[in-house]
């Protein structure tokens, strides 16, 4: 797919739609900006939704760098990184290690998680 923004270029955007389907290193990414209720108060959010990394090259890390700098920019904007409906469960003991926590009463089929960066 070609023609899509990348995550600098949709964290440049203030005037769009708050979110978008962006192509990084390998992936398809849907990304949004929100605001969630999280540890009973409402917080401005980074929300990673759906991933796609091209075949041939899942496996090797793409994800993980993508993520980390995720983080870093949701640093930068004084933003929670939020992870909506993981529906990959071997995902889940990977997204623990790094720090993120289960949002309150998710649904463990598909959960949705957070980190406080």
């Amino acid at each position: 797919m070609t023609g899509k923004m990348n995550l600098s270029q949709f964290l440049a955007r203030t005037d769009g739609p708050p979110n978008q389907w962006i192509r990084e290193r390998f992936m398809d990414v849907y990304v949004r900006r929100s605001m969630r209720y999280i540890d009973e108060q409402m917080v401005e959010c980074l929300d990673f939704a759906t991933v796609g990394v091209d075949e041939r090259h899942r496996g090797k890390g793409h994800l993980t760098k993508f993520l980390l700098r995720f983080e870093q920019e949701a640093i930068r904007l004084k933003r929670v990184v939020y992870l909506e409906n993981i529906l990959e469960p071997r995902l889940v003991p990977f997204f623990i290690k790094m720090g993120y926590k289960f949002v309150r009463n998710t649904d463990m089929t598909s959960p949705s998680m957070y980190k406080i960066v």
